[in-house]
């Protein structure tokens, strides 16, 4: 079944990189991935233990993508690794940076006197930078900031009776039957992410789920779960304490690559994360569509391009191993968005200085 989806998929690929031709000349991209399938518990208890890896089939979903990378970015990527080329980064998890030795794996097997000659294997070691994660507001979202806790409990409490805190709306069937079977009291969002993340990994394995997830599974935890994400991000600052960081590193580099000030002259910035990284950045853009879950693998591109008119444009497209190539389109612009619009449209998620602003709390002055 996953050979034949990833069969689909460069199908998909193919096809959609055709009709994007007329769109312009890629000559920096931003990729934005998921991890790969998780491994969440044991299998003798739903309440044992948390993350412990990627599955087998998640090395081959990371792997895989690394693959269609290659051919996707075969015109701006020679096919044997310079730091010149590429930077990758990856929160400090295990899983996220799995996942991104596996996708340059992928992007870049071994050739020529890169090959080993004891090993005979084509594969060979690249970097992956990444920072603690209570030190990571790019990518991991858990530095410290007294702004954005603020920010969210303000939005907690103005959609409390709305949203999926209300322990008395989760007590209703059938996530009554959820609650008392897990022993779990949802009075927070994560704990639904959490729950949510377990029924997704097992459903990937293809295994019979448990009669009391049949109807959580299928409709109230993706609906309360969506309903999560937009709690989290529910105003302008939140966006920009969250997917601030992330846009404006994203936006600086664009402008060095017009300016011909990028050094290294990179073409590639490639970043693991998290569903939540990719939900958070796509809603700070103001492109995510609803009902909205990333999936394991999911990716974010977004490429500064040349037109033949010599125009720099913005694209940004979106992949789900389950759904195709989907371009979408920032609010106020099209899809294909000239770099000075696109900014300009933006920039009101770029914090000119993230520490600082994070210590403004209800009299906020940006």
């Amino acid at each position: 079944m996953f050979c034949r989806l990833m069969f689909i998929l460069s199908i998909i690929l193919a096809l959609s990189e055709a009709s994007y031709r007329d769109l312009g000349r890629v000559v920096l991209t931003n990729v934005v991935f998921n991890h790969g399938e998780t491994k969440l518990w044991n299998e003798e208890s739903y309440r044992s233990e948390s993350f412990i890896g990627l599955r087998n089939s998640g090395m081959e979903q990371m792997f895989d993508l690394g693959r269609h990378l290659r051919t996707k970015y075969k015109k701006i990527l020679p096919t044997k690794y310079s730091p010149h080329d590429i930077y990758v980064r990856s929160t400090d998890i295990d899983w996220t940076l799995m996942s991104a030795e596996l996708v340059l794996a992928g992007l870049y097997p071994a050739v020529g006197d890169q090959i080993w000659k004891r090993l005979m294997y084509p594969w060979r070691p690249i970097p992956v930078h990444t920072v603690p994660v209570q030190k990571d507001n790019l990518l991991a979202g858990q530095k410290p900031c007294l702004g954005y806790g603020e920010a969210l409990q303000e939005a907690i409490e103005k959609t409390v009776s709305k949203s999926v805190s209300n322990e008395k709306q989760m007590k209703s069937n059938p996530i009554k039957d959820f609650l008392d079977t897990t022993g779990e009291r949802i009075n927070e969002p994560a704990t639904l992410v959490y729950w949510y993340k377990k029924l997704l990994s097992e459903s990937g394995q293809n295994k019979t789920p448990l009669d009391w997830t049949n109807n959580v599974w299928s409709s109230e935890i993706p609906l309360s779960l969506n309903a999560t994400y937009s709690l989290f991000e529910s105003n302008k600052y939140l966006h920009r304490y969250r997917s601030g960081p992330l846009i404006k590193e994203m936006v600086f580099h664009m402008r060095q690559k017009v300016n011909d000030t990028l050094r290294p002259n990179r073409k590639v910035f490639m970043y693991s994360a998290h569903d939540e990284s990719i939900a958070s950045l796509l809603m700070a853009l103001g492109v995510s569509e609803h009902p909205f879950w990333p999936t394991y693998s999911a990716v974010v591109f977004l490429e500064l391009r040349v037109t033949r008119q010599n125009e720099y444009v913005v694209t940004i497209s979106y992949i789900d191993l389950q759904n195709k190539l989907t371009l979408l389109t920032l609010p106020g612009c099209t899809s294909v968005c000239p770099l000075s619009t696109f900014i300009k449209l933006i920039e009101h998620l770029i914090p000119r200085n993230w520490d600082e602003e994070c210590l403004q709390t209800q009299e906020r002055t940006f």
